[in-house]
């Protein structure tokens, strides 16, 4: 069963469309000395069809890459290309497209894994990460393989397992599937790409804040790394154990030395008169004299 056309790229897809979209074989994003190599299951029917991948609407691998910090922006499934360029690469475990995985044989994923391990030996990219716990354990014979850092390797390629972004895994949600890719990026000694962007167009806004280092460019240490970068100057910043949490957008708000009537002696603004509300941080509110 095909169900419902689907939309991708601005098109609907025909049930013969989908169909005809079983014959499609995509192209991976690759090159030489990548520093992550990312690998899906295989291709949806919508994704064959539209010839790009992760090209179903309800996917969330574009969403994730970026609100994890691996792209400045989120982009399309039809400007992969754009992923060589920061160090990032696609491919599949199996090539046939598919609805689902569940149509895929335990023979194509050993066979598959066979030949994902040569294109990585030959590639070598730094790390190898495959998106499904399932997927990796049928491909690579490790049937209480978990997400995260794995103990095998391929050749110098390090691997990771990073939950399966369909909009269908349940278990995790948009937050906590770009909670599991920044691990993956601070491992890999990436910077956060969307802060970058962000911070260089909050520098433009005159009067909104002064550009220079800031504290949220500090990473924590996590499996895999010691640390990453930080700018010349800035602390450090403890960071307790376990995942890490993709930092917050920042959003530009003046101190308050800069805010009018606000200086450094000035006192907490308060309301008076019947029916007043204390307004000072850190205490309750409670009514005012009546």
């Amino acid at each position: 069963m095909l169900g419902k056309p689907v939309t991708a790229r601005g098109k609907r897809f025909s049930p013969a469309e989908l169909e005809a979209a079983r014959r499609v074989r995509l192209t991976d994003v690759i090159a030489d000395d990548l520093v992550v190599l990312f690998c899906g299951a295989n291709p949806g029917l919508s994704s064959a069809a539209a010839r790009a991948p992760f090209a179903t609407p309800s996917d969330r691998w574009w969403p994730a890459l970026y609100e994890s910090g691996f792209t400045p922006r989120r982009l399309a499934p039809h400007e992969a290309h754009e992923l060589l360029a920061l160090g990032l690469g696609l491919t599949s475990i199996v090539r046939r497209p598919t609805v689902g995985v569940a149509e895929l044989g335990r023979a194509e994923f050993v066979a598959g894994g066979r030949l994902l391990r040569r294109r990585v030996r030959a590639r070598r990219p730094r790390w190898l990460a495959v998106l499904g716990v399932t997927a990796y354990r049928a491909a690579f014979g490790r049937p209480d393989a978990a997400l995260g850092l794995q103990e095998d390797t391929i050749g110098s390629t390090r691997l990771w397992i990073l939950p399966n972004p369909s909009g269908l895994n349940a278990h995790y949600p948009p937050r906590a599937l770009a909670t599991e890719f920044a691990r993956l990026r601070v491992a890999a000694g990436l910077p956060d790409q969307s802060r970058r962007l962000e911070e260089a167009t909050l520098c433009r806004r005159k009067g909104r804040m002064q550009c220079g280092p800031s504290p949220h460019d500090v990473t924590g240490e996590t499996e895999g790394t010691k640390h990453a970068s930080r700018h010349p100057g800035t602390p450090k910043t403890p960071r307790a154990n376990g995942p890490l949490i993709p930092e917050t957008r920042l959003v530009a708000h003046a101190p308050h030395s800069e805010r009018p009537g606000m200086g450094p002696t000035a006192p907490w603004p308060r309301k008076t008169g019947p029916g007043a509300r204390c307004s000072r941080p850190g205490k309750p509110n409670s009514r005012g004299p009546s």
